[in-house]
């Protein structure tokens, strides 16, 4: 050997040379090595979820549309009860389509939903009871039942609103064909029935009020008039001009009385046939009807995602135990002395320690 030359390695001295491996190849390779791993567990959290997909209870949707008839935007007896400071709201003209997708949701309509008797074909026979025995839904009392059922049909029930047309679309979800229709049309029933029911409470609050103003204009226009006949009868012959301005003024208080007096008459009677009326506000475009098959499973699709999820855990699992164990083999300072505290300490997190680092 030539003095003063530097000691070559072994690869060096026999002509060989070791190029520096790129990280790729070293993750490559880990993964190589671990191909097992790679291949089993994507095979198995696929069976997993294509195993939970088809032991999941079928569902049916059925899907209903309909559109809210608007009534009269606003009485005239509204605009008559402001000029006396009275506000009587105006019906439905503040009922827009968002009410309707919104009241369908409410807790007052799932829940009378809920509580409702429905009757329909089993492939057992028929079923006839309430809505929250037929989805199955228990507790140890009526209110415990009635909030669960609720929660139940808040996830089942869903409805939107078309803005340009104005039509809303119902969508249910049940374990059934039947059950799913039935409830469809419990809520429709529900939605007529909160609309009649405010509607025909409105026509009484109009009536009463009708009432009260018409014995109060009825009794002024009948004093108008008779102060118009003493005029008439002390005047048979209007002689000046101050006689013929009193009859005119006289004359127009009773015509003006006479006016407020047929508008109140005309209101009332109306409100009178409002409050008996109990005609559905909704035109049913597309009415409830089982459907004839399940939602779709998506089971391909499913499986399809699990594998991949699996390929990315036993990936990631791979990585990570690659990291663990270059750690065990160059610990870093920090982790030394972390290590050598938790082994003094002892307890579980000594255990821990060791049994991660060694």
């Amino acid at each position: 050997m030539i003095e003063g030359a530097a000691p070559q390695p072994a690869s060096a001295l026999n002509g060989e040379t070791s190029p520096a491996r790129p990280p790729q190849t070293g993750f490559l390779m880990l993964l190589l090595m671990r191909r097992r791993r790679l291949i089993v567990t994507p095979l198995v959290v696929g069976a997993i979820v294509a195993l939970y997909v088809l032991l999941t209870p079928r569902t049916y949707t059925t899907t209903v549309s309909f559109f809210p008839q608007a009534r009269r935007s606003a009485s005239s007896l509204s605009g008559l009860a402001a000029q006396f400071g009275v506000n009587i709201a105006g019906g439905e003209a503040a009922q827009s389509v968002q009410f309707y997708v919104d009241l369908i949701k409410s807790r007052e309509v799932l829940g009378n939903v809920a509580d409702g008797t429905v009757r329909f074909g089993t492939g057992d026979g028929a079923f006839e009871g309430p809505v929250w025995k037929a989805l199955k839904v228990g507790g140890p009392d009526s209110l415990t039942r009635r909030d669960r059922a609720i929660r139940l049909l808040l996830t089942e029930v869903s409805s939107a609103q078309d803005v340009r047309s104005g039509i809303i679309t119902l969508k249910v979800i049940a374990p059934s064909a039947e059950l799913a229709r039935v409830i469809a049309q419990r809520i429709l029933d529900e939605v007529t029935r909160f609309n009649v029911v405010t509607r025909q409470s409105q026509a009484v609050a109009e009536r009463k009020f009708t009432e009260q103003r018409l014995a109060v204009v009825r009794d002024s226009l009948r004093a108008a008039e008779g102060r118009l006949q003493r005029f008439l009868d002390e005047n048979r012959s209007l002689a000046s001009a101050n006689l013929g301005f009193e009859r005119d003024r006289l004359a127009r208080d009773v015509a003006v009385r006479q006016s407020l007096f047929s508008q109140l008459t005309a209101s009332y009677e109306s409100a009178k046939i409002e409050e008996v009326r109990d005609t559905p506000v909704l035109t049913i475009i597309s009415p409830p009807e089982a459907p004839l098959g399940s939602d779709a499973r998506h089971l391909a699709l499913n499986t399809a995602l699990g594998i991949a999820m699996g390929f990315a855990l036993a990936v990631l699992g791979t990585m990570a135990e690659a990291t663990l164990s270059h750690v065990r083999r160059n610990p870093s300072p920090g982790i030394r002395y972390v290590t050598d505290y938790a082994r003094r300490e002892g307890g579980w997190l000594g255990a821990a320690m060791t049994r991660l680092f060694g």
